[in-house]
């Protein structure tokens, strides 16, 4: 029998791999049923098993370096003299350790580097960089002559073939178009596993890449219902990881075709807007939507409601849970709530819904409430329970109408969630002084951080801001009353607050 090491793991006889007798391998085909094992394995297994013993470092290893993404970043107002230094660094590397190069562009004049022959100035470049990721931000700028414009022209030409991933955020149509993407060269990218987009997918480029690249797996960026169109025939909608759900009643129908796939996504972007005036499309939305978050309860990772009635739709449709929703990007808006009587946001079920929630980032919206009754039973909501969220460990306030009366509504709201405090004992709070609250008996009413015996590190960050603590109140409402009433009774827990300082001496209104 094997030795048993740590983690359930066993380790085996397998003296018969390094047999000399090439019969052995053959008829058990030992390796390639393990490379066959090896390559379904994550990075994390791959580690583990390099631990058994040399053999199996040698060979979980070569999947590590084949799998490794190494890119180096060429940006700055001279793209073109940072990769000369670049270049020049590579020559006197004899085992160049990078696989991918990211290339950012300057649509600003700039002294270009002299060159008349590319192959000359970056031969090392061109030659001995094994090019597996390519992440291209191609500004169009009249330096059309720059080698830095060169080389990515070069690179789409004639190496587009060794890419494995290709990452775009911008690229001029007019480079674009005289690549070798089209139609006569159908497998000018035939290795592409994941084709990214940095902004939001251009369907010229879906158009142009996506028939070229025969074994790309996954799509990657904001896909919009208008480029299921193109992907439909070209069956592809199963490599969409990104996809922006926001239908308009032209593209209804696509979206519920492309539902019907049982897509499995990673990141989803949610909008009623286009059909919210519509009962019929309302309806048909909500039922695409319930299939969508189906198929992909076990992948989504991030998630984002575009307006606050969108959060609406987590309160009662039989949405199942989403166990690996690790981020969540709300649009909030303050008078919606104001127009109910009540918080919206304590009727989700936040622990069963997003049981594993780490961020939420909450932005300020405008929402017409006069369609709240399109979204839901005004009543049926008021009498829901109130829900928390146990797992949040990290949560981002809005960043624009900071010092605006509403959003110091809102924002005592926040504070007074952390504490636990009633909305009327805060008001009657709000002016009392230090030695007052210092002294206050006060005992949380509601769910408080003061509850949380496990809690060692609260951290709030904070924005500059050009007009920073010049209201008063606010900064009262900040220091003393959270301070006597929360903080000075967790003496344990670590508090930090971190400010990010402008830098530029010219800040502008967050």
């Amino acid at each position: 029998m094997g030795e048993e090491i740590a983690d359930g793991m066993e380790v085996v006889d397998i003296d018969f791999v390094n047999s000399g007798d090439p019969w052995v391998n053959r008829v058990f085909s030992i390796d390639l049923t393990l490379e066959e094992i090896l390559g379904n394995l994550d990075e994390r297994d791959l580690l583990n098993i390099s631990l058994l013993n040399k053999y199996f470092a040698g060979k979980a290893r070569r999947f590590l370096r084949e799998n490794k993404k190494c890119v180096a970043i060429i940006n700055g107002q001279s793209p073109c003299h940072v990769l000369q230094g670049f270049e020049a660094t590579l020559k006197k590397s004899r085992n160049i350790p990078f696989n991918g190069l990211s290339v950012t562009t300057t649509e600003d004049s700039h002294s270009c580097l002299p060159c008349t022959e590319i192959s000359d100035v970056f031969s090392i470049l061109l030659t001995e960089l094994n090019l597996k990721y390519l992440k291209v931000d191609w500004k169009w700028s009249l330096d059309t002559n720059c080698p830095a414009q060169q080389l990515l022209r070069m690179f789409l030409k004639e190496r587009s073939s060794e890419l494995k991933g290709l990452t775009i955020r911008e690229l001029p149509w007019g480079e674009f178009s005289g690549t070798a993407f089209s139609q006569e060269s159908p497998n000018a990218l035939k290795n592409l596993n994941v084709l990214e987009f940095s902004t939001d997918v251009e369907i010229d480029w879906i158009e142009k890449i996506v028939p070229c690249a025969p074994n790309l797996k996954e799509i990657r960026g904001r896909v919009f219902p208008e480029h299921l169109k193109f992907l439909i025939p070209q069956k592809k909608l199963k490599l969409i990881k990104d996809f922006r759900f926001y239908p308009e009643l032209s593209t209804t129908d696509l979206v519920a075709q492309y539902a019907s796939e049982n897509p499995r996504l990673d990141s989803m972007e949610i909008s009623a807007e286009e059909l919210r005036r519509d009962n019929a499309s309302l309806e048909t939305f909500k039922i695409i939507l319930r299939i969508l978050l189906e198929a992909s309860s076990s992948s989504l990772k991030r998630l984002r409601l575009e307006e606050h009635l969108d959060i609406l739709w987590f309160i009662y449709l039989p949405i199942p849970t989403l166990k690996n929703v690790q981020h969540l990007y709300l649009h909030f808006e303050l008078y919606l709530d104001k127009h109910l009587g009540f918080c919206s946001l304590a009727k989700i079920d936040w622990n069963r819904l997003f049981p594993n929630l780490k961020a939420v980032e909450i932005s300020l919206g405008v929402t017409p409430y006069q369609l709240l009754e399109r979204y839901v039973d005004v009543d049926a909501l008021r009498n829901a329970s109130e829900h928390i969220s146990t797992s949040v460990v990290e949560l981002t306030l809005p960043d624009q109408g900071m010092y605006s009366e509403e959003f110091y509504g809102w924002l005592s709201k926040v504070f007074r969630a952390l504490g636990g405090i009633s909305p009327e004992e805060a008001e009657e709070l709000r002016d009392e002084d230090s030695m007052f609250l210092e002294n206050y008996q006060f005992v949380p009413v509601q769910p408080s951080i003061l509850t949380m015996k496990n809690l060692k590190k609260l951290q709030i960050s904070q924005q500059h801001h050009r007009d920073g603590y010049r209201d008063k109140n606010q900064k009262q409402l900040i220091s003393e009353m959270s301070n006597h009433l929360v903080f000075s009774k967790m003496p344990k827990v670590a508090f930090e607050l971190s400010k990010k300082e402008c830098r530029s001496g010219q800040c502008s209104a967050v």
